[in-house]
């Protein structure tokens, strides 16, 4: 496998597979949580006393019928807030959605 390789994915990997949430995502997912804490639906702090973080990472929906590109095949990226290891780096050519994913979750297709 390398970059510019087509893969497909191993196996349900709806909560394995992730992306970086942008700026506006951010900002949008904290105006959401104040306009609830002004509600009263959720509170400021967590159990421990500690301010509530904006999430850094969405979850990517993947397929086994479909094939993604190879960015980069050995990577490391952040993950709400955690480094994760063993990372492969794909796209998703019909969206453009780049995420990551283990590598061990990933099938190479042969011939490419």
């Amino acid at each position: 496998m390398r970059k510019g390789s087509l893969v497909r994915v191993r196996g349900d990997t709806r909560y394995e597979a992730f992306r970086t949430l942008t700026t506006e995502e951010r900002v949008a997912w904290r105006v959401k949580f104040e306009e609830d804490v002004a509600a009263g639906l959720r509170v400021p702090f967590d159990s421990g006393g500690e301010s509530v973080l904006p999430p850094t990472t969405g979850g990517v929906s993947t397929s086994e019928d479909k094939y993604y590109i190879v960015m980069r095949t050995r990577c490391r990226a952040q993950r709400n807030y955690h480094t994760v290891k063993g990372l492969c780096e794909l796209l998703d050519p019909e969206t453009g959605v780049k995420f990551y994913l283990k590598r061990e979750r990933i099938l190479s297709v042969e011939g490419t």
